[in-house]
């Protein structure tokens, strides 16, 4: 790293903040031991702004996912991982900006650092509980869109994007999921142009004539996800059988994105800590094992067959030529403690 005065990306991230606000001075929380010495958050820091714009609200900005001194990485393209995480929470009389998206904003740079996987817009995550721990929320799920009052910039260590966290519902996940992302932000804006996350807010879904046209557009468009993990996935051959074994988990979303993916002409990725599974459309069915791969190809009859069979609840069964077996799925909080079991 060079001199720290010489702080090129993190002038950069507070110019474009300054373009929006002036020259106010934000809430800032700043890390007490960087990642690089030992420390456990990613970031930093991150600074919070107070914002009228749609409705009173915080606006978030993180400092550490890019190149904030001196440029480290080869790639000359993009400054660091090429994007800071905003995030904007409702506003009430607090006359402080609450903690937790800082501790969210942290968690998320952290799976950033120790997976190399980025995010960008059009993404979403399952959050497997509140986005704010204890809360009595809605929201257990995330999506991820370009933050709209803060464009691209170029930087002397390379494009850096502004990508806002986005708190959604557990339904309105699985409409990201099984539709697009993209689509169900755009119904977000309609009525919240700026994204803002409200711990309070019920789903788009409550509305039957809006759940109606989604779910009409989920059948005419497929689904875009292309893949999901399920650290449980894993297959063998057993007397002449294909035994494929998945946690309950992700069973339910297999089952809208098999039709909403092979139906379409599109396939269908899951990857487990063992094995991958490749499900692709096929005129007949077939599969074959490369490495750790299974590509499998399914009839439309097939796909419709074994989607109707997939049950989030542990057990053994046989559908369309194949073996089923589900394993329950234990979900653990950050301590490591049981807090639900799948199944």
């Amino acid at each position: 790293m060079t001199d720290e005065t010489e702080s090129i990306g993190w002038d950069a991230i507070t110019a474009a903040m300054e373009n929006v606000y002036g020259k106010v001075e934000p809430k800032h929380w700043a890390t007490p031991i960087p990642w690089m010495l030992g420390g456990p958050d990613p970031l930093h820091g991150v600074s919070a702004y107070e914002s009228e714009r749609g409705a009173p609200h915080w606006h978030y900005v993180g400092f550490g996912l890019t190149e904030l001194w001196g440029k480290e990485t080869d790639d000359p393209q993009y400054s660091g991982f090429g994007f800071e995480l905003t995030m904007r929470v409702i506003r009430s009389d607090e006359e402080e900006p609450p903690t937790w998206p800082v501790s969210l904003m942290q968690n998320l740079a952290r799976y950033v650092y120790q997976s190399g996987n980025i995010f960008v817009p059009g993404q979403h995550m399952d959050s497997n509980g509140p986005i704010c721990l204890g809360a009595d929320t809605l929201l257990t799920g995330l999506a991820f869109a370009a933050d709209a009052e803060l464009p691209r910039l170029d930087t002397p260590h390379g494009e850096v994007e502004f990508v806002q966290i986005v708190g959604v519902t557990a339904d309105e996940l699985g409409c990201a999921q099984t539709w697009n992302t993209d689509s169900l932000l755009e119904l977000l804006r309609k009525t919240n142009p700026l994204l803002l996350t409200d711990l309070d807010r019920k789903s788009l879904l409550d509305d039957p004539a809006l759940a109606a046209r989604i779910d009409a557009a989920r059948e005419r468009d497929g689904a875009s996800c292309s893949s999901i993990s399920n650290a449980r996935f894993g297959f063998e051959e057993r007397d002449g059988r294909l035994v494929l074994r998945m946690g309950a988990k992700q069973v339910a979303l297999v089952a809208q994105l098999l039709p909403g993916r092979l139906l379409h002409g599109r396939g269908l990725a899951l990857h487990g800590q063992d094995a991958d599974l490749q499900l692709e459309p096929g005129a007949e069915f077939g599969f074959e094992v490369t490495d750790r791969v299974l590509t499998l190809r399914l009839t439309d009859d097939q796909t419709r067959e074994i989607a109707g069979a997939l049950h989030p609840k542990a057990g053994r069964s046989e559908v369309a030529g194949l073996i089923l077996e589900i394993e329950k799925t234990e979900l653990r909080d950050a301590q490591g403690n049981i807090v639900e079991v799948i199944g």
